[in-house]
């Protein structure tokens, strides 16, 4: 059974509130949190797919120094997409190739299994037409192609241009 990596937890955050949003802090607090859904954050361990029920930790905000900033503690649940190393995942195929296998996790996160981690006892397959991608075939002869969802151990997260590419391997580890 894959494990999503995916998990819910509770944060508490220091957010600053722009002047313009002086008179509607929840909303420029939605903003910030909006503008860091599919970033990688450190704090929470992962990246952030959803928040919700967002809560003030003081009945005011303070202003420091001579910012225009008001600063304020919030408490928000996040929903973190994680994945680690030996963690199963599940994705969908959209790219077969004699190199690699080209997956997509949730519908958002990009996955790649090189041809050095495809067992050996799998072939690939050339396509019949220039319109069609390859096939790789495993050693009880199942085809493998665009379309299928295929399991994969993560072997490791690459991080490019503010996106994450998991790398996965077919290969069992322990």
């Amino acid at each position: 059974m894959p494990d999503l990596s995916l998990y819910k937890q509770t944060v508490d955050l220091y957010l600053s509130i722009a002047p313009a949003h002086s008179r509607n802090p929840l909303a420029a607090i939605h903003e910030h949190l909006d503008s860091m859904i599919l970033s990688k954050m450190p704090r929470i361990n992962g990246i952030l797919l959803a928040y919700d029920n967002v809560q003030f930790l003081d009945k005011s905000a303070k202003v420091m120094y001579d910012s225009p900033f008001s600063y304020c503690w919030i408490r928000v649940d996040v929903l973190v997409f994680s994945p680690k190393k030996g963690d199963r995942l599940e994705g969908k195929i959209n790219l077969v190739s004699p190199s690699h296998i080209g997956l997509l996790i949730l519908g958002i996160f990009n996955a790649s299994i090189p041809r050095k981690s495809i067992p050996s006892s799998w072939t690939f397959s050339e396509p019949d037409t220039t319109e069609e991608q390859g096939r790789w075939k495993t050693k009880e002869e199942k085809t493998v192609e665009p379309g299928q969802s295929l399991e994969f151990q993560v072997d490791g997260l690459q991080r490019e241009a503010g996106l994450t590419m998991v790398q996965g391997t077919l290969i069992e580890k322990s």
